[in-house]
């Protein structure tokens, strides 16, 4: 499964916030044009969740989280400012 960083949970819930979306929104993950992207979006009852402060923050269906098995959801410092990086999660 997926993991996300309580850094990754705080930039997702400030992304969301800016984009002044309904509190029912949450980001999907999906893949357009090769690349991975976010996008608010409502969870469906299908849908995996990760939730943060007790609301969905981010969904993605069951074919992606199966993608993104084993990997870490995390905030990588850069000149232009914070972003998300997703890493392959170290072994056990």
């Amino acid at each position: 499964m997926l993991s996300v960083t309580e850094a990754a949970c705080g930039l997702l819930a400030e992304n969301l916030s800016r984009a002044q979306v309904p509190d029912d929104t949450a980001l999907r993950v999906v893949r357009e044009g090769g690349n991975l992207t976010i996008r608010p979006d409502q969870a469906s009852d299908d849908d995996v969740t990760f939730d943060h402060d007790g609301k969905p923050l981010l969904v993605m269906d069951e074919a992606m989280a199966q993608e993104l098995d084993n990997r870490v959801l995390d905030v990588e410092e850069t000149p232009d400012g914070p972003r998300l990086a997703l890493s392959q999660s170290p072994m056990p």
